[in-house]
């Protein structure tokens, strides 16, 4: 996860953030009224399949975008708040993981030209809305803004949707062309190995999805306080820290 910090040494990946962030806030704002499940999310987040997609061409560019941008667009909407850490956080991790569960799992390029990739595409995408909607939903939930449950389970979704369709559309029409210029984020950045001998990511990364799973079971079933439920969510994120490794 070193790459967070390294990749600001270099001016290419820089310009990646500022242009991830304008995107972001391009496409979020303009759907800011289309709120559904009673004001707890915002269903029109169009925008989130540009992390998304950009989180397999441009790296942990594409994360430092997202956060930015999101914090940009609460300025824009003058809700900045305490729930705007959660907010960058969450979309940090939206833009981050995708291409760090890829690059764990396959060698291979994320050019969706199979249904092999894109089914892995679709999974480690998902998981990293999974992710975004369990920080940003405890986060309101401890802060007193919303409960837990729904608020989380329906960020996970609608920041899914969003990224199975538009990113991978967005993905699957850039990667070639970004590719062939030698933009991606391991051109220069340079590579790295991330997919391991044996067992160790396979393992760290169910690990990741089960937690997932039992801080949902657990927010639907029992009445937990924030400071409760706080384990189970740090849990998830250590597990998401060592599969991004």
């Amino acid at each position: 996860m070193w790459d967070l910090l390294s990749m600001w040494k270099k001016p290419k990946m820089i310009a990646f953030v500022v242009l991830t962030a304008v995107l972001y806030v391009a496409l979020l704002y303009p759907f800011q009224g289309l709120t559904a499940f009673g004001g707890y999310a915002d269903f029109g987040r169009v925008g989130v399949g540009v992390p998304v997609a950009f989180s397999f061409l441009f790296g942990p560019a594409a994360g430092w975008g997202a956060a930015i941008g999101n914090v940009v667009r609460d300025i824009v909407e003058a809700h900045l708040d305490a729930s705007s850490f959660f907010g960058f956080v969450g979309n940090l991790i939206i833009g981050y993981v995708p291409f760090k569960l890829w690059s764990a799992l396959t060698s291979e390029k994320p050019d969706l030209r199979s249904l092999k990739k894109f089914g892995l595409f679709v999974g480690v995408s998902v998981l990293a809305c999974v992710l975004c909607g369990l920080t940003i939903g405890w986060g309101l939930y401890w802060l007193g803004f919303t409960p837990f449950m729904p608020t989380a389970a329906i960020i996970a979704i609608t920041n899914s949707l969003w990224a199975i369709v538009a990113g991978s559309i967005l993905l699957a029409t850039t990667y070639n062309y970004v590719s062939k210029r030698k933009l991606l984020h391991q051109d220069i950045l340079g590579k790295t190995e991330n997919v391991k001998q044996g067992n160790q990511k396979g393992v760290a990364i169910l690990a990741l999805v089960a937690s997932s799973v039992c801080c949902f079971a657990v927010g639907l079933t029992f009445d937990f306080t924030p400071l409760m439920l706080l384990p189970f969510v740090a849990a998830t994120l250590i597990f998401a820290a060592v599969s991004c490794r």
